[in-house]
C-alpha cells in the first residue's frame, strides 16, 4: 500500500466515525434501485453570460470535467458515498461508489453538486449543496453555502488519499475579483473550463451565470494555423474568418452561435460584442430600439426594465437568424460578427473548430 497504514491512523485518529468505503463490483448496484431513495429536486438553472458581470458576489473556477452529483446516504445497511453522472439532458445516467472518507452522519441525506476531474487522484469539485444531513439547503444563500460546505470538508471529511483509487473533495478556486481570478487560473495544474458567478442576495439563491474560460493569448502555447480556403485571412494571421448563424437572447449584446455537426445545427458558444459600433449593428438587425445611436441610455434602463415589463422579449426578435461573416479575436479568444454573410455560404463545420481553436 505504498506506506499508507501510519496515515490511515492519523487520519482515525482526527476523524471519529469515519467509514472507508471500500470499492465494490459496479454490477452490485442498480442505478433504478439506487435512484428510488433519492430526493426529486431541480438542478439550478445556468444561463449563458456577457464577458461583464458587475454585480456577482463571488466568482468560481469550474474544471474541465463531468458533471456528477456526491450523495453520502445509507444503501443496503452500509454507509455510503454514491457519485451520480448527470448528462446533457439533466438526468442521471449512471452511478458508481466514491472510495472516501467522511463523517457518519453525513449519511443522513446530503448531496453535493460538482465536477469529478483526474489530476493524478479523482478530484471531486463542489460547486453546490442541495442537502446537509437531511436539511433542505437548495434555497439558501449561497454564502450560507459556502460556509457550511467549508465546515463539512474541514470537520467532517478527510483530505489524506489514502488509496490509488481514492476520490478527494474541496471546493472550486474561489474569488471577488475577475482579473485576479484569471492571473489565478494560469497558475492551477488543471484545466479550467467555465468562470461561473453566483450571488449572495436571497432572490438570486439560484441564479448562476457563466462564461467559458479560454487561456489567454500570451498564455496560448497553441500554434493556430490559418484556415484554408474561405477561410483564410491574407493581412493578420491572428485574425480567421467563419460563417456562423447567429441569433439573439434577451439579454443586451447577447448573441448565439451555430455551427454545423454531422448534417444538423448545433449551439457553439456566444459572440463576443467587443465596441460600440458593433453592437448598434447587432441591434438593428436582432432588436427594435428607437434610441439605437445612443447605447448608454439603453444600459441605464436595461436592469429597470428587467424587473417592471413582464415581456421580456417585447425588444427582441428572437425568432430571427442570420448568417454572418465573423473574425476570431485572438487575444479574448471569442468569435465578433462582421457583417452579413451570403445566404448560400455555409456555415463552419465543428471539425475544423476543433482541430483550430480547441
Amino acid at each position: 500500500m505504498k506506506k499508507h497504514h501510519h496515515i490511515f491512523e492519523n487520519c482515525l485518529k482526527a476523524y471519529h466515525n469515519i467509514n472507508i468505503i471500500i470499492m465494490k463490483s459496479q454490477n452490485e448496484y442498480d442505478l433504478n434501485s439506487v435512484l428510488e431513495y433519492f430526493p426529486k429536486f431541480e438542478l439550478s438553472y445556468e444561463k449563458i453570460a456577457h464577458k461583464k458581470v458587475h454585480n456577482a458576489n463571488i466568482l468560481l473556477a469550474i474544471p474541465e470535467g463531468k458533471k456528477y452529483f456526491a450523495w453520502f446516504t445509507t444503501y443496503k445497511e452500509d454507509n455510503v458515498c454514491f457519485l451520480l453522472e448527470i448528462g446533457d439532458d439533466n438526468q442521471i445516467k449512471h452511478v458508481k461508489l466514491a472510495l472516501t472518507s467522511f463523517s457518519d452522519k453525513l449519511v443522513l441525506g446530503t448531496i453535493f453538486y460538482g465536477t469529478l476531474f483526474k489530476k493524478d487522484i479523482d478530484c471531486f469539485c463542489i460547486e453546490d449543496l442541495y442537502f446537509y444531513k437531511g436539511m433542505n439547503c437548495i434555497h439558501k444563500i449561497y454564502s450560507d453555502k459556502l460556509a457550511i460546505l467549508k465546515s463539512i470538508l474541514k470537520e467532517e471529511m478527510s483530505q489524506n488519499c489514502l488509496f490509488n483509487h481514492f476520490t478527494i473533495f474541496g471546493l472550486p478556486l474561489l474569488s471577488c475579483d475577475f482579473n485576479m481570478l484569471i492571473k489565478e487560473i494560469e497558475t492551477l495544474p488543471y484545466k479550467v473550463s467555465q468562470i461561473k458567478f453566483r450571488f449572495f442576495e436571497k432572490n438570486n439563491s439560484r441564479k448562476i451565470l457563466f462564461v467559458k474560460y479560454f487561456k489567454p493569448a500570451n498564455a496560448c502555447n497553441k500554434n493556430h494555423n490559418n484556415f484554408s480556403n474561405n477561410y483564410n485571412s491574407p493581412n493578420n494571421n491572428n485574425l480567421q474568418k467563419a460563417v456562423f448563424k447567429v441569433t439573439p437572447d434577451l439579454e443586451p449584446d447577447i448573441y448565439n452561435l451555430f455551427i454545423y455537426n454531422d448534417g444538423k445545427e448545433e449551439y457553439y458558444d456566444y459572440a463576443f460584442i467587443p465596441d460600440y459600433k458593433t453592437s448598434v449593428m447587432m441591434n438593428k438587425l436582432f432588436r427594435n430600439i428607437k434610441e439605437n445611436d445612443n447605447l448608454d441610455s439603453i444600459e441605464e434602463s436595461d436592469d429597470e426594465n428587467e424587473f417592471q415589463d413582464e415581456r421580456e422579449d417585447k425588444f427582441v426578435f428572437l425568432d430571427r437568424s442570420f448568417k454572418m461573416n465573423c473574425e476570431f479575436n485572438s487575444k479574448f479568444r471569442r468569435w465578433v460578427p462582421n457583417n452579413l454573410a451570403d445566404k448560400n455560404d455555409r456555415l463552419i463545420s465543428s471539425n475544423i473548430l476543433s482541430k483550430k481553436y480547441k
